[in-house]
């Protein structure tokens, strides 16, 4: 069920949880799971208490607009230079999920998810194909990590090596794992989130951004439609002009976390008639994620967008479910925030799935205190993540 990808618990109507949930860094796991490699045994147990001291949800502090600008010049005073460089994304043939391919150490190719809401990159160990720790380009960094996601958890080995990705390389530290959970459709991810959302940073990793890394100012992210046939891509340093139309509109950042930004002044409508729901009066911000399915909003808003396009949540499923005849005769989905209005046709925000039909927007996220704004948006609008200028553009994709 391409759900897994965020993590639905049908019994609680959960909190939206992406693949990267911050909040579920406070949620570690009490059952034991031991593994054994190279004469050492892993208990899982013990490693969650060990890193539930270290590990915290990250402070999320507002920016005020001279500190934007004093970032942004900082970056730009870097040496971050724009660089080119694109490479597929293969949907996984449910618009659920898109991988790109990214060699780490000499030559090793693996079928990576692009997060934007993480910042760690790791690489299966264990699982074929699993990754060879002895590539003569890769060295050990001498301790381990565990990294909560919404849709799972990992347990890495940390190492420092080259990974590629476009014809980009980088030296990086990154994660093989030993254990990995509910990551059943990619051999690993690479975060593009910032630094302080970074697990291996917290153990004493240095070099684990690979943005910074590869110096890119900025990351474009075109998801396909499966049922379109084109191909998704993603494009280092420039957005690709071949892949939108018009141009972007700008919204600034408000945290250097996650791409955060605010609903200030925003909307939600279904067919031009603003739904019920007070917009920001639990969920004041936003952050827009390459590693979320779905579009998640207040459990008010949600509700009542689904009521109004004919959905219903099923427990069952743990998500919102519409008639599949609704991807072609019903309403768009407006979000209005940044000053400019968003349509979402029904095409991409009903997801089929072996003759079920979901709704593409989600509840919930009061618990975590910040929208999520995932793929079904990022389809309908090509978006750059500007970290050189500290800001979102999204364009009609």
């Amino acid at each position: 069920n391409p759900t897994s990808r965020v993590a639905c618990n049908a019994a609680s109507r959960p909190p939206p949880v992406s693949l990267h949930d911050a909040a579920a860094t406070q949620q570690l796991p009490t059952a034991t799971l031991a593994i054994t490699k190279a004469g050492r045994t892993y208990d899982y147990r013990i490693a969650a208490r060990r890193v539930a001291s270290i590990i915290t949800a990250p402070t999320f502090t507002e920016l005020t607009a001279e500190e934007a600008a004093a970032d942004a010049a900082a970056l730009a005073a870097s040496g971050l230079a724009r660089r080119g460089g694109t490479a597929p994304l293969v949907n996984d043939g449910y618009n659920f999920l898109w991988n790109a391919q990214v060699t780490f150490g000499s030559g090793q190719n693996f079928s990576i998810d692009l997060d934007t809401g993480s910042s760690d990159t790791w690489v299966q160990g264990v699982n074929s194909p699993a990754f060879n720790t002895s590539d003569p380009s890769v060295t050990s960094l001498g301790f381990d990590v565990l990294a909560h996601y919404g849709s799972g958890v990992v347990i890495a080995e940390a190492y420092e090596g080259p990974v590629s990705i476009a014809g980009i390389s980088a030296t990086v530290d990154f994660g093989v794992a030993l254990v990995e959970t509910g990551f059943s459709k990619t051999n690993g991810l690479l975060g593009l989130g910032f630094t302080p959302l970074s697990t291996i940073n917290n153990y004493g990793g240095t070099k684990s951004n690979f943005m910074d890394q590869a110096s890119i100012g900025a990351v474009g992210f075109y998801l396909n439609t499966n049922a379109d046939g084109d191909e998704g891509e993603v494009a280092l340093g420039v957005a690709d002009p071949n892949k939108y139309d018009g141009s972007f509109t700008y919204v600034p950042l408000t945290a250097e976390t996650y791409w955060q930004a605010s609903w200030a002044g925003g909307s939600f409508a279904v067919a031009g008639t603003t739904v019920s729901g007070s917009l920001g009066l639990n969920v004041s911000s936003f952050f827009v994620d390459t590693g979320t399915s779905l579009i998640y909003l207040e459990q008010a808003v949600a509700d009542a967008i689904n009521t109004a396009i004919g959905g219903t949540y099923s427990e069952d499923h743990g998500a919102y479910v519409v008639d599949c005849s609704v991807a072609s005769t019903g309403p768009d989905v407006e979000l209005t925030f940044g000053g400019s209005t968003f349509s979402i046709p029904a095409s991409i925000y009903v997801l089929p799935d072996h003759g079920i039909c979901f709704s593409g927007i989600g509840g919930q996220a009061e618990s975590i205190s910040l929208g999520i704004v995932g793929d079904v948006f990022i389809r309908a609008y090509y978006t750059l993540f500007d970290k050189t200028n500290l800001r979102l553009g999204f364009a009609k994709a």
